[in-house]
């Protein structure tokens, strides 16, 4: 089941499955040798089997049992989340605990307040102790390595995500896996050991660098596809137009060369050479109104962004877009959407 579906097997794991244990940790105190058993099961069947390993690297195995958002898969491990969840659970029920025991009357707001104050330091004991194995795992492994994890806090969505075949946010089973393993920087199983474009040796930061390999033209497309097909599901067909002209309000085109004016019909310059868009959808800011949507698929594990947040690598590339296009568009009339992702997953979305 987890070869065939490990998107279904990770979510019904990580949203139902490990919440039986938790409630079980929550009402009983337990030893905690109890699940050892259990911690053992889940680090030697289902996790290698997410990452199609063999054998998982002892030093990960910590990282892989945080929550997402510290750049785990969701699988907790139940003898370190044992003593966490019975705090908070001691913490949040003291009041009632106290009116039980007919020490004093019981309210219902200061039941409700000390239920809150409880949640709220459980969940910072929580982060602080995720935190810890965060930066002890990482620690010593190499910078770019490193550097890569850390990043993967910002690119969790894919993993929280509900599946649902109409919003197309199911995985196949490889391209599951394989998002799993470029998370935590491994190498992919069935990577070539050349590049179909340039012939040198193919590692994951060339593939992604590669101007002659094509997965870059190929990322850029299946972007633009996607955003076209979810405006053919809000709009009628003849509302979405590819590879737009970006024209003037007096309907001349904008030259790629200097951003001037230029007769869309004129016979001096190609059409080829003007200022054109990925994308327009008619309707998609105001009525009658033609909405140009530019794609720009960015690297931020780069080298040369490497000491930069996903945040503000983003606001760059995005300055540097509106730098040749966005002024030169909107001051005519004609409102232009850079949208911006990392191929992490990453979405970062301005409006005009």
């Amino acid at each position: 089941m987890v070869r065939r579906n490990p998107q279904a097997v990770h979510t019904a794991f990580s949203r139902s499955l490990q919440h039986e244990w938790s409630f079980l940790q929550c009402v009983i105190a337990i030893n905690p040798a109890a699940y050892e058993q259990l911690d053992h099961v889940i680090q030697e069947e289902p996790i290698p089997t997410l990452l199609d390993m063999d054998v998982v690297d002892d030093t990960l195995l910590p990282l892989f049992s945080l929550p997402v958002k510290y750049t785990g898969i969701g699988a907790l491990t139940p003898t370190h989340e044992l003593p966490l969840n019975r705090a908070t659970s001691v913490n949040s029920t003291a009041y009632l605990k106290g009116a039980i025991k007919c020490k004093y009357p019981l309210n219902t707001v200061d039941h409700n307040r000390c239920m809150q104050e409880g949640k709220t330091e459980g969940q910072k004991n929580k982060a602080v102790s995720h935190e810890a194995i965060l930066d002890a795992v990482t620690l010593p492994m190499l910078p770019d390595v490193a550097h890569g994890i850390w990043q993967a806090q910002e690119c969790e969505l894919w993993l929280t995500i509900l599946l649902q075949y109409w919003n197309s946010t199911v995985l196949g089973d490889q391209e599951f896996c394989n998002s799993l393993l470029l998370r935590y920087q491994c190498t992919l199983a069935d990577l070539p050991k050349h590049c179909d474009g340039c012939r040198k040796n193919l590692t994951l930061i060339h593939a992604l660098e590669c101007k002659a390999g094509g997965l870059i033209i190929t990322h850029h497309n299946e972007v633009k596809n996607k955003l076209a097909l979810v405006g053919l599901q809000a709009y009628s067909c003849s509302a979405i137009h590819d590879k737009p002209y970006i024209k003037s309000r007096d309907g001349r085109a904008l030259s790629t060369a200097s951003n001037s004016p230029v007769t869309v019909h004129s016979t001096l310059i190609d059409e080829d050479d003007n200022l054109r868009g990925d994308l327009c959808v008619c309707g998609l800011w105001r009525a009658q109104t033609n909405a140009v949507i530019n794609v720009l698929i960015t690297d931020s594990d780069a080298k040369s962004y490497r000491n930069r947040t996903i945040a503000n690598h983003l606001k760059i590339q995005e300055t540097r877009r509106r730098q040749s296009t966005w002024l030169t568009v909107s001051n005519r009339g004609r409102p232009s959407h850079h949208l911006l992702q990392q191929w992490t997953g990453c979405w970062e979305e301005k409006l005009p």
